[in-house]
């Protein structure tokens, strides 16, 4: 954001000088989409979308979700939460997706019994509140996953995501 104003720009979502407007951010997810993916890419549902170029189509058209399962993941909780517009969040209920195959939702169970529940607790209100700091307020679900071990595999962007950020110099 600093960049793109320290060049002229007032940081809307259309300005061409802002380095991360919704538009560039756009085309490079879909760079890095076109590239990788298609090899790796197991479709949910073929009847919907066969190939990968149908479901891309419309995932450009509409957005969508594409989800990655990286190895070791033995469960799926989910935490729902009620975030209200004084800024507090409040823990509704846990579940857990239980899949048939792959990617696959079979069905959910409450509560979820795949991790400790203070730490999803904790983590979801802490995203609560920074929803709510940014005027995001309402019924919330928020997805997580829970490795083997305690750190993802390493080179996944999960790991990459726990690494601290270095310091600014």
């Amino acid at each position: 954001r600093e960049e793109g104003q320290q060049q002229g720009g007032q940081g809307g979502a259309g300005d061409e000088k802002e380095p991360w407007s919704r538009q560039k951010t756009i085309n490079m997810v879909a760079k890095v989409l076109v590239k990788y993916v298609p090899k790796k890419v197991q479709l949910c549902d073929p009847k919907a979308y066969p190939t990968w170029t149908h479901y891309f189509t419309e995932y450009l058209r509409v957005g969508g979700v594409i989800e990655g399962c990286p190895p070791g993941v033995i469960g799926r909780p989910s935490v729902h939460l009620r975030v209200d517009p004084d800024g507090s969040s409040r823990v509704l209920a846990t579940t857990e997706s239980v899949q048939s195959k792959p990617l696959i939702h079979a069905f959910s169970v409450a509560p979820q019994t795949c991790a400790s529940y203070q730490p999803l607790a904790d983590a979801a209100s802490l995203l609560g509140r920074a929803l709510a700091a940014r005027s995001i307020i309402g019924f919330i679900t928020i997805d997580f996953v829970v490795f083997e071990t305690q750190r993802p595999p390493e080179g996944s962007p999960a790991a990459d995501m726990m690494r601290p950020s270095p310091s600014p110099s």
